[in-house]
């Protein structure tokens, strides 16, 4: 606020001594109010994302499905990163021992996969996911298409537009119970 202060202070002092310009100190500070208003706006509307996690058995039953929101994510790489972290983190907290984690994003998956020190933007999740990845017996990250996502996307989707997290064990949250009969009626037997 200080900042946006003196920065609207400078532009009217310039005003004045350039182009011969008075303004009242109602004028700057209602300059001043709208700027912060406008701040607080981006800040509402910006770096908001939610996670769809489904987690299956080897039939492709729904054992949990989860929708996780993240403040202020920088990016869709973090965004990823990030979901691939929750996965991980809620597989230790259930107790598995052996998971494939699948996700769409390939380079996310190949820095999961990677024994390399990730020092992009995204290391500091990658290296969570590595850290957290050692409590397995036995762990394995895997690409899959976005057809095979579809769940998973569409939880996240609506959980964030409905701004209601959720976590259930065996099953599905009922607005996307129609995705998972669809993707069930696809699967060959």
């Amino acid at each position: 606020m200080f900042g946006c202060a003196l920065w609207t202070l400078w532009s009217k002092r310039n005003k004045i001594v350039h182009e011969r310009k008075q303004k009242s100190g109602k004028d700057i500070s209602d300059t001043i109010g709208w700027y912060l208003r406008e701040l607080d706006d981006m800040e509402k509307e910006s770096f908001r994302s939610c996670s769809g996690i489904v987690a299956r058995n080897a039939h492709g039953e729904v054992l949990v499905s989860r929708a996780v929101f993240h403040p202020n994510v920088g990016s869709p790489f973090a965004a990823e990163a990030i979901a691939c972290l929750w996965t991980v983190k809620t597989s230790t907290k259930i107790g598995w021992s052996k998971v494939i984690i699948e996700g769409n994003a390939l380079t996310i998956i190949k820095k999961c996969q990677s024994d390399q020190i990730d020092r992009s933007k995204i290391g500091v999740h990658i290296r969570d996911i590595h850290q957290i990845s050692q409590q397995f017996r036995w762990i394995r990250f895997k690409h899959t298409n976005n057809v095979a996502n579809q769940l998973a996307h569409v939880l996240a989707n609506i959980s964030l537009k409905r701004e209601e997290p959720t976590y259930m064990y065996g099953g599905v949250p009922y607005f996307t119970v129609r995705r998972m009969e669809a993707e069930r009626q696809r699967e060959p037997d």
